[in-house]
């Protein structure tokens, strides 16, 4: 997609203004970059904003009392992580019954 033509900050942002249209009102997500330039790595990338997307939508869809969204990327040398946070009810992952019940966004990024 076009977010993948873009560094990986520059998608991650693009990414959160994107999720920011389909947030209920009163809900935020945030973004913010710390560390040395990221190097590119178009399937990296890809498989990160695939995540991203998917654990924001999860947030969006799911977290009950959810007022906030954060997504953070951390470079540091040769690490990079992107943490997707939230503030709503946290809730106990059984991944076979969520594929049973017929979820997959968990198992898919786990996958990733």
């Amino acid at each position: 997609g076009d977010l993948e033509r873009l560094p990986l900050p520059a998608a991650l942002a693009a990414l959160v203004d994107e999720m920011r249209g389909r947030a209920p009102a009163g809900v935020t997500i945030s973004f913010s970059a710390s560390g040395s330039p990221v190097p590119s790595s178009a399937l990296r990338d890809h498989e990160l904003l695939q995540i991203a997307r998917e654990a924001i939508w999860n947030a969006l869809r799911h977290a009950r009392g959810l007022r906030a969204v954060a997504v953070e990327l951390a470079v540091d040398d040769a690490d990079l992580e992107v943490v997707v946070r939230d503030d709503g009810e946290g809730f106990d992952v059984d991944l076979a019954r969520l594929v049973a019940a017929g979820h997959f966004g968990m198992v898919g990024m786990l996958e990733r």
